[in-house]
């Protein structure tokens, strides 16, 4: 326990620690324990997004992109972002979980027009961390 910034510090823990715990603790060598309820709530950062293009060629008027992003807690979604009016669809998202771990891995595909042949910077996001691509060359 950090006693100059009131905090606890603990090492090794993982998803399955989340949870409501009871701490005991005394106060400047009293004998006195007094107890507090402590609320632990975790969080895994996801992996930076990566795209991959899966058909786009210059004879396609349209482009299907994939971006994924892995070993995050809790689930989140991933975010199309730049588009501009060039996204047609989202195809698919899908979640999965490392029953292991306890951390969840996404991805999630989109549909681009490209018809207009102009070079596009889309980017797809977790979490405010965001990977950029350039589409529709």
């Amino acid at each position: 326990m950090d006693r100059e910034r009131n905090v606890i510090i603990a090492f090794g823990l993982n998803i399955s620690h989340t949870g409501l715990y009871t701490c005991h603790f005394q106060k400047n060598e009293s004998s006195n324990v007094e107890e507090a309820d402590i609320k632990l709530t975790m969080a895994a950062n996801y992996s930076k997004p990566t795209l991959h293009l899966q058909n786009c060629t210059d004879k396609e008027d349209q482009c299907l992109v994939r971006c994924s992003s892995h070993g995050g807690y809790p689930q989140k979604e991933i975010t199309w972002n730049g588009l501009e009016g060039r996204l047609i669809d989202t195809i698919k998202s899908s979640f999965t979980k490392d029953n292991n771990r306890a951390l969840y891995n996404i991805s999630s595909m989109a549909l681009f027009n490209c018809s207009t042949r102009k070079l596009q910077n889309i980017s797809c996001s977790v979490d405010d961390v965001s990977e950029p691509l350039f589409i529709c060359e």
